[in-house]
This record gives structure tokens, sequence and C-alpha cells, in this order.
């Protein structure tokens, strides 16, 4: 009958319906797998190209590329040398700056300086330089002519002969002492090349000075460690680590120094029967010496009949004013002497702080 035929060709469509979704959907699964395995294979290829081209197949150890076969390969070209290291400062030029120097002809006993690459070496004997009664000579060495030009050069030299860079190691009453003020004597570095071709160089920082009455201890601290700590602290240095201390010594003693008491006096019989051994006391201080300043470096001897040629990186000297007996030529009853101490409390005080820590 009609109506029968009607429901049967409705599910007819149904069904076909239904069989073309599935299909749809098994085709487009179908596409979506066969679109990420093209692209899985073409990133493939695309590495391997990338190995090929960037980094070639392995020579050889007699060069040859295994891809040639018979033909040699290009050797590269060697690498460039490296450039030659730089000098040392101390293979350098010397150069220094001072403060507290006045405009009087005796501005050496007052001034401090800081030293780069100054050297000093034993007076040779016939040397027409200087005083006659130094035992040592510091070189300062500038430019030669092609380095800068010839006015240049005189006039760093002239500045240094008249008297920019003189200082004395005196300290107290021994700042104005002929044996111990010093004006550098100018050198290229051609001519300290030739005359000290060896060198010993000093590394860190270095004070110089002569020490006055190390063998009783009020003063070594009034005239030795107040004046180095105030030398150092007016180019701020004083809280460096690597500061070495150098004592002058020389054979013609001057008083009042451990090496008048030794040479001259105990000799004689010593300076009095109460101070006892001065010798000793003299070792117990100058081993006491280093304990006081950072770093603890030992103290060493610069003497001025066997040192050998040397250089300092960094070296301060020059500190006449910084103790209490800073007026030399002077005598303690005029109350000239006192008058050092003036101004000073904030520094006293530093002082203090610095040996206790």
């Amino acid at each position: 009958s009609p109506p029968p035929l009607r429901l049967h060709r409705g599910r007819t469509m149904y069904v076909r319906f239904v069989a073309l979704l599935i299909g749809s959907i098994v085709w487009l699964f179908a596409v979506i797998a066969q679109f990420r395995l093209t692209t899985t294979t073409d990133d493939k290829n695309s590495t391997s190209s990338f190995v090929e081209r960037d980094e070639p197949a392995p020579r050889s150890r007699a060069g040859a590329d295994p891809s040639r076969s018979g033909e040699l390969a290009a050797t590269p070209p060697p690498p460039p040398p490296p450039p030659p290291p730089p000098k040392p400062r101390s293979e350098r030029f010397t150069s220094h700056w001072c403060h507290s120097r006045d405009f009087l002809w005796d501005n050496s006993h007052r001034a401090s300086c800081l030293f780069h690459d100054l050297c000093v070496v034993q007076r040779p004997p016939d040397s027409k330089r200087g005083n006659k009664r130094h035992e040592v000579e510091f070189l300062y060495v500038h430019e030669e002519q092609s380095d800068v030009s010839r006015e240049e050069v005189e006039r760093r030299r002239r500045r240094v002969l008249d008297g920019d860079a003189s200082f004395t190691l005196g300290i107290g009453p021994h700042n104005g002492d002929e044996r111990l003020i010093f004006r550098p004597v100018p050198v290229s570095m051609s001519e300290i090349d030739k005359l000290y071709p060896v060198r010993n160089y000093v590394e860190g920082t270095s004070v110089l000075y002569y020490e006055y009455n190390s063998e009783n201890f009020g003063h070594l601290i009034s005239d030795q460690l107040i004046p180095i700590y105030a030398a150092l602290e007016g180019f701020g240095l004083e809280n460096r680590e690597d500061v070495t201390l150098f004592r002058y010594s020389i054979m013609d003693a001057i008083g009042w120094s451990c090496d008048y008491h030794r040479r001259v006096l105990e000799p004689e019989g010593g300076i009095s029967p109460r101070y006892g051994n001065i010798g000793k006391h003299c070792d117990r201080f100058y081993e006491m010496t280093p304990e006081f300043m950072r770093g603890h470096r030992p103290l060493q001897v610069l003497n001025g009949t066997t040192v050998e040629p040397t250089c300092f990186r960094n070296l301060v000297a020059g500190m006449p004013m910084y103790s209490d007996d800073c007026d030399g030529d002077s005598e303690r009853d005029t109350n000239y002497w006192s008058l050092c101490n003036q101004g000073r409390q904030g520094q006293f005080w530093r002082f203090r702080n610095y040996v206790l820590r």
C-alpha cells in the first residue's frame, strides 16, 4: 500500500545520510593524517639538507675530502698571531703628584708626594748630580723625543730639575738634613735601559722614610706610625692591604735613628745605662711596626750601599710635617713643634681606630 512505501523511502534516505556523514568524517581524518605525515617528512628532509650544507663531512688526516676522489682540499690559512702584551707600567714613564708644597726655597722639607714608577739606584761614585752625601739617586723616567716634541721633553725635564718632584725622607727634626733631601734625576727610557737593563719592580703601595728614635715606643707612635698614616691618608691609600714600609738606612747615620745608636753611640757605651740594650729595643719595635699597618707586611730595608736598581709601582714619600717634632732645626723649648698638632684631632681619632682594627 502507498503509506508503507513512503515510510520505507524515508528510512532509506536517513541511512544514506548517516553513511555519507560517516564517510566524510573518515575522509577528513585521512586527509589530516596524510598532511601531518607529509609535514614531518619535509621537516626531516629540511634538517638533513641544513646539516649537509653547514657541516661538511670530516676530512682525512692528509686533508683530503672523501667526496672528491684523488683531490686534496685547500688548507685553511693560519690564524693571525695575537697582539703583543702591553708593557707593564714600570716599563713606561714616571709620574708624580705632590701636595703641601709652598713657594719657599726649602719647600721639599714640607711636601708629600705619590710617585708612580720612580726608580732608585746607588749613587755612582763619579756622579756630578745631586748631593755628594747621598748614597742613592732617584731616577725620573720621561718620554723619548720620538714620543713627544723636543720642547715638551725639555719642559718636563726642567720641571723635575727645578724641584717640582723634590722630597725629604726625614721625619721631624730629620726633614731638613741634606742626606735625606732628594731631587730626582730625569732620564729617558733609553738611558735607563742602557745604564740599568736589569731592574727590580716593587708591586703594591710602598712607603719610604728615615726613622727617628724607633727604640722608644712613644716616638714609634708619634714620629713614625702617625706620619705614615697621615701620608697615606693624604692620597686616600690608608685602607690599602698591599702597603709595604721601607726604612731607609745609610752608613752616614743621622741622630737619633737606630742606625745612629748602633754605629755611633753603642761603641762609646750607649746613650745612657738606663736605656739598656738599644739595639734590642730597635729590633723589637722594627718587628712591631708592620703589625699596626693593614696587611701586616714585614718591614723592609732600603740600604743605600747595597740597593739594587729598583722601581716602585706606587711610592709615598715625604711626611716631614706629620710628627710632633715636625719643625726641624728648632728647639722644643720654643714651643714651635707643638704647632704641628693643631687642628688634627679628627685625624688622630681616625688613626686610633685604624691601629685598633
